[in-house]
């Protein structure tokens, strides 16, 4: 490689959430000896291992809203019956599932939610944690997200393939315009090196929602149109603190009442899609059981693949 090659692929720009993204060529095990990994990944990994083999019945909706199997379990009428559908449905494989199935129960799963953010919590939000305890929907609704991008993140470290099946639910969610659980998915996979074949199909996918103005403008047009849309939660949450916390403000003020307006027409709208119960406790248990994976994580020491690139924001 020339010297102005090395050169620019040493700060080559893609695509991000909210601006410039760099990917960073892998440092020298020398340069890598200096930095400070905060977790144990083998120790870390080793508890989602015995995490994931667990059987959870029941969740705290503090952290996900139930699955319709959890729901018709807690009336208490054939216990054994539902408690071994959801056993056999745990053993599955997100590779049992078609791409168009999970993509629908995820825009199910986050219309449902926003749908239930109450006006109350509009008011109460501004970003500390005191505010999050009296917002329960927007809290979950965080918690639901996190989950999400942990297994993402999980998934992948565990069977690599899995990013072109995540790849794919994606280029569902945009169909579907849900931007939410799309952002969610991005999120997990940046957390992993990228190869030049994966960070070339991840760019074409993401290409006309790589930037925060891109996605305003999405957003934008869905509006104007009233069809259905999901914003990521990210944008809803920054209208609503801007609006609290600068009561002056017209931009804050206007994208505040555009908020309102987007939460009534949700309120009126009804989704119809028809929900696979198998599909949805299956997404939804992956997400529990992966809500400690730390995803944050970037294996920096990790063997030096030639091509291989981490993806930063």
């Amino acid at each position: 490689m020339n010297e102005k090659v090395d050169n620019f692929m040493k700060y080559i720009s893609v695509y991000c959430k909210y601006g410039e993204t760099t990917i960073v060529p892998y440092k020298t095990f020398e340069e890598c000896k200096n930095i400070k990994v905060d977790v144990n990944e083998e120790e870390n990994d080793k508890k989602m291992d015995e995490e994931a083999r667990k059987i959870t019945f029941l969740w705290s909706t503090d952290i996900l809203p139930l699955s319709r199997y959890q729901i018709i379990l807690k009336k208490g009428v054939n216990e054994s019956k539902w408690k071994l559908k959801m056993e056999k449905i745990c053993q599955r494989t997100i590779m049992d599932f078609k791409s168009n199935s999970l993509a629908k129960i995820l825009t199910i799963i986050d219309f449902e939610m926003v749908k239930s953010i109450q006006p109350s919590e509009l008011l109460f939000y501004d970003g500390s944690k005191e505010s999050e305890s009296k917002c329960p929907t927007l809290s979950q609704l965080k918690s639901k997200n996190n989950c999400l991008k942990n297994y993402i993140s999980y998934e992948i470290s565990k069977n690599r393939n899995s990013i072109y099946k995540f790849l794919k639910i994606s280029k569902k969610l945009l169909l579907l315009e849900n931007y939410n659980s799309l952002n969610s998915i991005l999120n997990g996979i940046r957390t992993h090196k990228l190869n030049f074949k994966e960070l070339d199909s991840v760019s074409k996918v993401f290409d006309k929602c790589k930037t925060y103005f891109q996605i305003r403008q999405l957003l934008d047009i869905c509006f104007q149109k009233k069809s259905f849309f999901i914003p990521p939660l990210e944008i809803i949450l920054k209208d609503i603190e801007d609006s609290n916390r600068n009561k002056n403000s017209l931009i804050a003020s206007k994208r505040f009442c555009k908020l309102i307006e987007f939460l009534i027409i949700v309120q009126n709208q009804k989704f119809v899609k028809k929900i696979n119960k198998k599909t949805e406790h299956f997404i939804l248990n992956k997400m529990f059981v992966s809500r400690f994976y730390s995803a944050k994580r970037k294996k920096i020491c990790s063997k030096k693949y030639e091509g291989s690139y981490f993806l930063f924001i």
